[in-house]
């Protein structure tokens, strides 16, 4: 089998990240959208409903006052499936042991050393590099996440500016601010 170039491992190497960092934001956006649904658009029809049937009379208008609190059940169900389903999976178990913060810390270093494993596992699978070639790879790597970072530093301060500008012809385009009269004991009298 002929060796694959550094180019080549590099390549294999980036797609590796890509993907990997693919499948996290799409595990994020389902979550966001999650949080949307639960949080925003819920409440918001079941709000709507809620009026639209006070105003047809199909509730009780006694029962209009506790509309407004029916908004934050849909938020909070979600925070409690959240929390006990995917959030607090273990931590009963931690909390019968008595172990508190420490145990939760070393059940996390447990998570992520699991993680790093199967990742460094499915990155040796995916990039099959000599044992001489991983110190250039991460060298490049480093190279390129600090050019990255001092780009994405330079697009922070170019939004920043151009939305200071924004702002700045939002305020010429409104009407004219009021002037501050010196007050004096001259003026007063």
């Amino acid at each position: 089998m002929q060796h694959k170039t550094r180019t080549e491992l590099y390549r294999d190497f980036i797609q590796f990240v890509q993907r990997d960092t693919q499948r996290e934001r799409t595990a994020f956006k389902q979550r966001m959208i999650q949080v949307l649904v639960w949080c925003f658009v819920l409440p918001a029809v079941a709000s709507a409903l809620v009026a639209i049937f006070q105003k047809a009379g199909v509730f009780p208008m006694r029962y209009q006052r506790y509309g407004d609190w029916m908004i934050l059940l849909f938020p909070v169900t979600y925070a409690g499936y959240f929390l006990v389903f995917k959030g607090f999976s273990d931590k009963p178990a931690l909390l019968a042991k008595g172990a508190g913060g420490f145990a939760g810390n070393l059940g996390q270093a447990l998570r992520q050393s699991e993680w790093r494993d199967r990742i460094a596992a499915e990155l040796g699978r995916v990039v099959p590099a000599r044992l001489e070639d991983w110190p250039w790879i991460a060298a490049n790597f480093r190279m390129d996440l600090s050019a990255l970072k001092d780009r994405t530093k330079f697009l922070t301060a170019l939004a920043g500016a151009v939305f200071f500008l924004i702002f700045q012809g939002i305020d010429l385009l409104g009407p004219e601010p009021a002037r501050m009269v010196d007050q004096s004991p001259a003026v007063i009298f």
